[in-house]
């Protein structure tokens, strides 16, 4: 039986399976299939940039975990129901917090601690009316 065919699957934790090889198809695939799926954990799974990409499909999660993923796309902080997300760890992940729409996002706890997240938190931050609590602890945010 393959995952992808667990359609009632609400959470999923591939978490620390660093043998494990998930493709952009095979996510594409769970994204398509997994449609009540809320909670996803990748915590610690060697991912590739093609298989982020693919992570933008899971548009009902309110939960994704990618500690030590080391690769983040942009697009996570998109994603429509997300409330959690938590990126702790990626200590080698250098880049900037995008521009948040001024459509209000339910996202409530980033973690971002431990990254190397840099630059200045962008005024759009704001515009993310659901936040309580922010983790940028260990960062290198400026400004």
């Amino acid at each position: 039986m393959e995952i992808s065919s667990l359609s009632q699957l609400v959470s999923l934790d591939f978490s620390g399976n660093d043998h494990l090889s998930l493709s952009s198809d095979s996510l594409s695939s769970l994204a398509q299939n997994l449609t009540k799926l809320r909670g996803l954990h990748l915590n610690k799974v060697n991912v590739s940039s093609p298989m982020l990409d693919a992570l933008s499909n899971f548009t009902s999660l309110n939960s994704l975990q990618l500690r030590s993923a080391q690769l983040i796309p942009g697009a996570v902080f998109m994603l429509p129901n997300l409330e959690v997300l938590d990126l702790m760890y990626n200590e080698n992940l250098r880049c900037y917090l995008p521009e948040f729409p001024a459509k209000s996002s339910p996202l409530k706890k980033p973690t971002l601690a431990s990254t190397s997240f840099c630059g200045e938190l962008p005024e759009s931050i704001a515009n993310l009316g659901s936040l309580q609590v922010v983790d940028i602890g260990n960062c290198s945010f400026n400004g």
